[in-house]
Parts: C-alpha cells; structure tokens; sequence
C-alpha cells in the first residue's frame, strides 16, 4: 500500500512540476505555447496544460516505464492523482492572486 502512496504522490508532483515549467517565463512557456495552437484541445490539456486531465496520460506513461506490475492498480491512481492535483490547484488558487480581477 505505501508503494501506491508514493507512487501517487511521485506522479502527482511530477505532473505539476511539468505544468508549472509551461507558465509564462519558464522553460517550456514557448514550446507549450507552440503546442497548443497546434495540437487540439482534448489532446494537449492531458500532456501539458491541466494537472487534473494529466494524471491520465502520465500515470500510465510512468507506470508502464517504472513498474508494469502496477499496471492493474491504474485506475485507482489516476484518480488519486487526479484528487490531489485538485487539492495542490486549490491551494495554489488560495495563494496566488488571481491577475485577471
């Protein structure tokens, strides 16, 4: 069980570390910004541009690479990941000032 909590918590902060890299004047604002008038909506949001819509993607994508094994276990994980990035965005929104009031 605690491999499933560290596997969560891995993925989770992996997915919002590579979100914030696409935010204006990080590394990735550029190429993400390209990608996003190229790409559709459904297909870019779960790559780089959602936290919640990409535990999907990366969750199997790490798995699969790291540990096949808990292959089995991944729609618990995506939705574990999908609920914490929810709670590091809420917090994140609580924090930050919205620039758009």
């Amino acid at each position: 069980m605690e491999t499933i909590l560290l596997t969560v918590l891995m993925i989770s902060l992996i997915t919002i570390g590579i979100f914030v890299t696409t935010w204006e004047n990080f590394i990735f604002y550029k190429p993400a910004k390209w990608l996003k008038s190229k790409l559709p909506e459904w297909l870019h949001k779960p790559l780089f541009s959602c936290p919640i819509c990409m535990a999907s993607f990366w969750t199997l994508f790490l798995v699969s690479i790291f540990d096949i094994r808990k292959l089995i276990y991944s729609p618990i994980i995506i939705l574990l990941v999908a609920g914490l990035n929810t709670i590091f965005l809420s917090i994140y929104s609580h924090l930050i000032p919205d620039d758009k009031e």
